[in-house]
């Protein structure tokens, strides 16, 4: 999630605290008359606290982890089945998009009622 949020009050500083793991750092945000805006980035499933400080900022700074704009393009999905009835079917390697195996043309799949999973390879650039 990446928004701007409003708080009521005044503070000299506004701190990032993350419950999960322990994160925190000070972040950027614009005082005015009696309202804190702060730009906040929390992926899916995370939560934190925010703090509004009487003293300044003297910590270290807080920057928000961004998800990159460069994409992965996997070039083919393994479909591996682990369990299930009425029989287990054989593995596949899906070369296009990820999908259900419920929509694939295979009989066996029609059927199946069971656990699979997907996995992938790629390459990352790391500059």
């Amino acid at each position: 999630m990446d928004l701007t949020i409003s708080l009521s009050g005044i503070a000299r500083a506004l701190e990032y605290y993350n419950p999960m793991n322990g994160d925190k750092g000070f972040i950027k945000f614009n005082d005015g008359t009696g309202e804190i805006r702060t730009k906040l980035y929390l992926p899916t499933g995370s939560s934190c606290f925010l703090i509004a400080c009487n003293h300044p900022h003297n910590g270290k700074s807080w920057e928000f982890p961004y998800p990159s704009d460069d994409s992965i393009s996997p070039s083919k999905w393994e479909v591996k089945f682990l369990n299930g009835s009425p029989e287990i079917p054989r593995s596949f390697f899906y070369p296009w998009e990820l999908t259900s195996w419920t929509t694939w043309n295979d009989p066996a799949l029609q059927s199946y009622n069971g656990y699979g999973t997907y996995s992938t390879t790629f390459n990352i650039l790391i500059q």
